[in-house]
């Protein structure tokens, strides 16, 4: 798997609203969950996928993952799927 290429503008915004998605984690008390966002209407979609360490073999954390989603179109109709082929570990903190 290689690194998710962002700008410096790109990261920041990703980083933000991966820590206000993180409140909304800690409430649901699932293993992981994912977000996905675009900033503008034209420009690269993101899925971030935060995850409960427990259940993934990094005990005490709650981890961040950023991935690029590729549009398609699946019986006309226009959709977005992960590449999970490139990402990037944003944060880990531990709880």
């Amino acid at each position: 798997m290689s690194e998710l290429q962002l700008s410096k503008t790109e990261h920041k915004k990703l980083l933000a609203y991966s820590k206000e998605c993180l409140e909304e984690f800690k409430q649901e008390g699932q293993e992981d969950l994912w977000y996905g966002i675009q900033f503008d209407h034209k420009g690269r979609m993101f899925d971030l996928n935060i995850y409960d360490g427990n259940f993934f073999g990094t005990e005490g954390t709650i981890g961040c993952t950023a991935y690029e989603c590729i549009p398609y179109t699946d019986e006309g109709t226009d959709n977005w799927t992960t590449d999970k082929s490139k990402s990037l570990h944003m944060w880990e903190e531990q709880v």
